[in-house]
């Protein structure tokens, strides 16, 4: 991406390294807190009211809100949300890890940036309470779409690759909502994950337009114009194969000289 390229060439210097390293770090504080005073996180989730009655700070802290729960498959367990929080933490430190190397710390934070715009722009312009959990999802993602084949244990039972958690998450939280939802929700979808359509809707595209292109080709060079070609190209035809030189080039073919006849390179026969 062009433009990305020259806006990391002005602003690199201001990137931070280890973003989700320490957004990880202080979403563990953030739960830490809320177990002894559960009104804590309120203070954080991104909230249109609070902000535009002072509470600026809430533009930045939705990120550190904890993404966790106090069930498991949807059923009450107590303390459950201790192993999710240990969870939610490993998730972001290493799979943010992954992300910066592959990318460089300015477009992970490119990355996160555009997706808090998104989550700004929901809350603000709709009234849903902002949080870190789409973008949190978007990072998955792209971990998903980068390496596809890593393997991760999302029930700490089993080793599946990557994209088939992603795919599950994908269908749940975004294809399911976003096809059988209002207009509304399919915009408050788009906006959530505009960090993810930035960073690889246009290698999308072009895979596509790949394929569409090698599929053209293959119809052009069908078996009827293939073999027209090769027949065209024909010199020398092995008399006991069959093979040319026009549908095999990497023979070598000899004439014979006990019958005058065409002989590929396996099957030359021995001079008299």
């Amino acid at each position: 991406m062009k433009w990305l390229d020259r806006l990391e060439l002005r602003l690199g210097r201001y990137a931070i390294p280890g973003l989700t390293r320490i957004i990880a770090v202080f979403s563990v504080i953030a739960w830490i807190i809320s177990k002894f005073n559960p009104a804590y996180l309120n203070i954080l989730v991104l909230n249109r009211a609070d902000v535009l009655a002072g509470a600026v700070w809430q533009l930045v802290s939705f990120t550190i809100v904890p993404q966790v729960s106090d069930s498991f498959l949807f059923i009450p367990i107590e303390h459950s949300s201790a192993v999710w929080m240990v969870f939610y933490a490993w998730m972001l430190w290493s799979f943010g890890d992954a992300l910066e190397e592959e990318w460089g710390s300015f477009r992970l934070n490119a990355y996160i940036g555009l997706g808090m715009l998104g989550t700004i722009a929901n809350t603000f312009l709709f009234g849903v309470p902002g949080t870190f959990s789409s973008i949190n999802l978007s990072i998955l993602f792209a971990v998903a779409t980068l390496a596809p084949e890593l393997p991760i244990q999302p029930l700490l039972f089993f080793t599946v690759p990557i994209k088939w958690v992603a795919l599950v998450f994908a269908i749940l939280f975004a294809g399911v909502p976003f096809l059988f939802g209002s207009i509304l929700v399919k915009l408050l979808i788009v906006l959530s994950f505009t960090n993810y359509l930035f960073f690889f809707a246009p290698m999308w595209v072009r895979r596509w337009r790949g394929r569409r292109e090698v599929q053209g080709r293959r119809v052009a060079d069908g078996p009827t114009a293939r073999g027209a070609t090769a027949e065209a190209r024909t010199i020398h035809q092995c008399k006991t194969c069959g093979r040319t030189d026009g549908t095999n080039p990497e023979l070598e073919f000899r004439v014979s000289g006990n019958d005058g006849e065409d002989y590929c390179q396996d099957h030359l026969p021995k001079t008299r």
